[in-house]
């Protein structure tokens, strides 16, 4: 991945585990947790970590409907993955001091419907809250604001 100095590429690492499980027909858990670093993230040559978590809990409505809500975390402490790399663009963004956007962690509420009317077509309309607490630039609405609240929608054609 690239480092601050935009001919120096250093090695991120990034991986996911995830459990699953039922508690009876109707109530499912799906717990997922990531963690990642990339070497030589600043000028100095330090490492910079960060993790994730995620749970989500899902009723089964009947075959067709499913209700779920999802809690995320996002943990950045050394800004390396939050608000995109600086470059001395934004106030305050001297490259060689802090090489990457915000630090800190962002969270997220969610609450959404699976419907599925068919095997191989799922439709997921979804309702979500995020906020962000940490330093550097704030970032939702064109960096002026630490939330945002979003609605969206997808839709998966299996074939």
């Amino acid at each position: 991945e690239p480092t601050n100095r935009p001919t120096v590429f250093a090695p991120r690492t990034y991986f996911s585990t995830y459990l699953t499980y039922n508690f009876n027909e109707k109530f499912q858990s799906v717990t997922q947790w990531d963690a990642g670093w990339q070497q030589n993230f600043d000028l100095q040559g330090n490492t910079a970590d960060f993790w994730s978590f995620t749970q989500y809990l899902f009723y089964t409505i009947n075959p067709c409907w499913k209700a779920g809500v999802r809690y995320d975390m996002f943990v950045d402490d050394q800004g390396t993955r939050l608000g995109g790399l600086r470059f001395g663009g934004l106030p305050g963004g001297n490259p060689l001091s802090l090489p990457s956007g915000s630090a800190g962690t962002v969270q997220a509420i969610s609450l959404g419907l699976n419907y599925s009317p068919t095997w191989n077509f799922r439709v997921r309309p979804e309702l979500r809250w995020d906020w962000f607490d940490g330093e550097g630039p704030r970032l939702f609405d064109d960096l002026t604001k630490n939330g945002q609240f979003t609605a969206a929608m997808d839709m998966i054609l299996l074939f």
